[in-house]
């Protein structure tokens, strides 16, 4: 019996789990002052909801190289960094990296949903859109 039950749990277990309070929509690549390279993250979630955004991985899954990112949080048209994404439906998360040669396929964004709660990690792959890999790489 308890075996049955655990069997019906678990698909539940595993959608409870891959669900996480927001979805990357679009994403592109630029060149910044410095020499340095700025990935855009479109980001969608639901206004109401609570999200805190701790930290964003990019890496590179062929070669194994990773490098926490320096990014930041703004609005959709850019003009001001938020600090609560409270009242946001959506927003931008702009990831710069100095390293021309890792060439990021994903991102990991490091987040919690409850002021309170645990950190979670979501992967964003692929981190660019196959048109704008096509378009960088020329």
């Amino acid at each position: 019996m308890q075996s049955r039950l655990l069997i019906l749990a678990l698909p539940l277990l595993f959608l409870m789990a891959s669900c996480s309070p927001f979805k990357q929509v679009n994403s592109s690549k630029s060149m910044v002052e410095g020499n340095r390279i700025q990935y855009q993250m479109v980001i969608e979630k639901d206004a109401k909801d609570y999200l805190e955004i701790i930290d964003v991985k990019l890496m590179n899954t062929e070669t194994g190289a990773s490098e926490s990112a320096t990014f930041k949080i703004v609005d959709t048209d850019g003009s001001t960094t938020l600090l609560n994404l409270k009242g946001y439906p959506k927003f931008f998360i702009l990831a710069t990296t100095t390293d021309a040669e890792l060439n990021p396929d994903q991102a990991i964004v490091v987040y919690k949903d409850d002021p309170e709660g645990d950190e979670k990690s979501k992967k964003i792959k692929p981190l660019l859109a196959a048109m704008e890999e096509e378009a960088s790489a020329e």
